[in-house]
């Protein structure tokens, strides 16, 4: 049977609170108290392990880094301070998750003491993806793919549409933030708050981009030169087509972002002419 915990009194009911521990310490040479040093905190602590959930993008649990933590534990106990995020925003159920500290509470479970805790508490999944992106160690690390996968598991609407289209299409996932958002930067598609300029047009460009698949470079950087020629106001996708073809055929395209920006230039001026 699960526990619910809506309040604030049945997470204090649930969860004890450290005891204060008074050591002597020395500072620029006068000894003095912990506690007249510094601000007592209040965290939690909890042997009941089967409370806390792990995320599906946090590491695998490595059993020699719990051993190592474990003969750590046994000679000084559990060391720091684990956060975990309490929030609904997963699956509607109210639940504890661990954040970036799966082999700590591991380790503590194999001797059977108590973890130490902080908790804070999160509601919908764009505040959760902000928390994890500015505050989990292990998303220091991360590439683009890993955004991606985790920003769409936690159903993040825009992310699980690129993730599909990525996999469908196999185009990067640069070009791809480049033709849906508008921007060259990524820190907004890492930060888990992208958003989507204009939906509709974004998805004919990358049709348009898999329509000439084997005559433009495929390389990301040259997608996003195509990228910018495609969102022309002047660009018509049935008169460049055979212009590009043409070319393919008679020279290949340059695979420098610039150079191939000017040779797709160049062919957009070609089929404006045309036109008039």
């Amino acid at each position: 049977m699960e526990t619910i915990i809506k309040t604030k009194k049945q997470m204090k009911d649930l969860f004890s609170e450290p005891k204060t521990q008074t050591k002597t310490v020395i500072v620029t040479g006068l000894s003095q108290t912990v506690k007249e040093l510094f601000e007592t905190t209040t965290n939690f602590l909890s042997s009941n392990y089967a409370l806390f959930y792990f995320f599906n993008f946090n590491r695998p649990v490595n059993k020699n880094h719990v051993k190592v933590l474990a003969d750590s534990m046994k000679r000084w106990g559990f060391q720091g301070c684990i956060t975990v995020i309490k929030t609904s925003a997963i699956d509607g159920i109210m639940r504890y998750y661990v954040l970036d500290g799966q082999h700590r509470l591991s380790a503590a479970k194999l001797l059977g003491i108590p973890i130490e805790f902080k908790i804070v508490e999160i509601e919908t999944k764009l505040e959760l993806a902000q928390f994890i992106s500015d505050v989990n160690n292990s998303a220091k690390g991360w590439g683009t793919n890993q955004f991606l996968n985790v920003w769409a598991q936690l159903e993040i609407r825009e992310y699980v549409k690129m993730l599909r289209i990525q996999q469908e299409t196999n185009i990067q996932i640069t070009p791809l933030v480049k033709a849906y958002s508008g921007k060259g930067s990524m820190k907004d598609f890492r930060s888990g708050t992208m958003v989507f300029i204009d939906e509709a047009k974004s998805d004919k460009i990358i049709e348009q981009i898999v329509d000439l698949d084997g005559y433009l470079p495929k390389k990301a950087f040259c997608r996003r030169a195509i990228i910018e020629i495609m969102n022309n106001k002047n660009y018509d996708h049935k008169k460049m087509k055979p212009l590009i073809i043409r070319q393919a055929v008679t020279r290949t395209f340059s695979e420098n972002e610039v150079d191939l920006k000017e040779e797709l230039t160049t062919i957009l001026r070609a089929s404006t002419r045309r036109t008039k």
